[in-house]
């Protein structure tokens, strides 16, 4: 019985030091970056509907050779992708809607900073407030999973 007993401590006391560990193995409580939410209310405040941005992803071999993107947003939408040659890219249209559009880029930013990345860089068009560049590091421990995304050219179309 006393056996019994000793296991039961034991496994108690396990469960204690996994819960003291807790705070360090789950996702950081929600952060409210002020530059974040700064820059996305200037964005919002405009209410810039249809627009056309260059998009270049960083680490996405596959496409190097295409991008910057040429894309075309409309209330939120992709009307238009069009290759750094003029081509039409249907085939990028799929990552052209995962990243393109101002909302999709601030939840990005903000979904990066609220999971912990190791590394969150933005640097905000100082007119329009949106994201002119994106660098995330989710781990400094992993090689090559760093991420950037960058608008070098924007335009407000009516």
């Amino acid at each position: 019985m006393a056996q019994y007993k000793r296991i039961i401590l034991l496994i108690a006391l396990a469960a204690l030091a996994a819960c003291s560990m807790l705070p360090s193995i789950l996702p950081p409580e929600a952060t409210t970056d002020p530059q974040l939410t700064q820059n996305t209310q200037k964005w919002n405040a405009q209410k810039i509907t249809h627009y056309r941005m260059s998009l270049s992803v960083g680490n996405i071999e596959v496409i190097r050779n295409r991008i910057p993107l040429m894309i075309e947003i409309d209330h939120g939408k992709v009307v238009s992708v069009l290759d750094n040659q003029g081509h039409p890219a249907p085939d990028l249209e799929t990552l052209a809607e995962e990243f393109a559009g101002m909302d999709k880029l601030f939840d990005f930013v903000d979904h990066s900073i609220k999971t912990g990345a190791a590394q969150v860089e933005v640097t905000y068009d100082p007119t329009y407030g949106y994201p002119r560049s994106i660098y995330v590091d989710r781990s400094r421990q992993v090689p090559d999973d760093e991420f950037t995304l960058t608008i070098d050219w924007f335009e407000v179309l009516k």
